[in-house]
C-alpha cells in the first residue's frame, strides 16, 4: 500500500491533469514508490480522503480509443466545468455537448465551428469558436480524432447524472454501462462500445452472434 506521502503526490497530479491512463498511473507509482503496487487500492485510499470535498476518482474506458483510465470528477450537483470556463464558453459547450450526444457520439470539427454564432446568446465568431474548442480539448473535455469531436472520458464521467437526466441513451449491450459513442449490431442496431465489441470478438473462439438478436456480429471499426 502506498504511503500517505505517495498518495498526496498522486493526488496533486490528478488535481493538475484530471485524467491518467491505468498504465501511466502504474508507471507513476513505480517511479515515486519503487513499486507499481495496486492502483485500485491506491485510488480507494485517495477517494476516502477527498470524498468530503465532493471529489472522486473513477475508473473508466475511453469510448474512442478503448484505453483504460482514471479520471478525477466533482460529484456536486454543478459539474466543475462551470468553474473552469467563462459564461460564453459554457454557453457554447452545452449545445456542443448536446449536438455530439444526439449525433451518435461525434460531430465533424467544421460542424462544431459553424455552431458558434447560432447557439450562444452573445456574439461568438468563427475565430472565438475555434479558440473555445481548442480550450475544451486542452482541458480534456473533448477529444479530437481524425477531424471529429467526441466527449472525453472526463466529460462523460462528470456529466453522467446530467446526461442520464436529459438523454434517453441505450446502454452498451455487453457491459450495460452508458454509451455515448460506439458501434451497433448491423442487424438489430443495438449499441455496443467499440472496445467491448473488440474484446468480445477477441475472446470468442467461434463465430460470434449478437447477444440481442443472435445474428452474426462483426467489428465495423478498424
Amino acid at each position: 500500500m502506498a504511503s500517505d506521502a505517495h498518495c498526496k503526490t498522486i493526488l496533486q497530479f490528478f488535481m493538475l491533469e484530471r485524467v491518467i491512463t491505468v498504465t501511466s498511473l502504474g508507471n507513476l507509482m513505480e517511479r515515486i514508490a519503487g513499486s507499481e503496487g495496486n492502483s485500485d487500492a491506491l485510488i480507494n485510499k485517495i477517494n476516502d480522503k477527498i470524498q468530503e470535498f465532493s471529489q472522486k476518482i473513477v475508473k473508466t474506458n475511453c469510448e474512442v480509443t478503448g484505453e483504460k483510465m482514471y479520471v478525477m470528477i466533482f460529484t456536486a450537483d454543478d459539474a466543475d466545468v462551470k468553474s473552469q470556463l467563462t459564461k460564453d464558453q459554457i454557453d457554447f459547450f452545452y449545445p456542443l455537448m448536446d449536438k455530439i450526444i444526439t449525433s451518435s457520439g461525434s460531430i465533424a470539427l467544421i460542424t462544431a465551428l459553424n455552431m458558434g454564432p447560432a447557439v450562444t446568446m452573445s456574439r461568438v465568431t468563427l475565430a472565438d469558436a475555434e479558440k473555445f474548442i481548442e480550450l475544451f480539448i486542452l482541458k480534456k473535455l473533448l477529444l479530437l480524432e481524425n477531424g471529429y469531436l467526441y466527449l472525453s472520458p472526463l466529460t462523460i464521467a462528470e456529466f453522467r447524472p446530467y446526461i442520464n437526466e436529459n438523454y434517453n441513451l441505450d446502454p452498451c449491450m455487453l457491459c450495460k454501462k452508458m454509451l455515448v459513442f460506439g458501434e451497433s449490431c448491423p442487424s438489430c442496431c443495438t449499441p455496443i462500445h467499440v472496445q467491448c465489441l473488440k474484446d468480445f470478438l477477441h475472446n470468442s473462439k467461434k463465430a460470434v452472434k449478437c447477444p440481442q438478436c443472435k445474428e452474426p456480429l462483426i467489428a465495423q471499426s478498424a
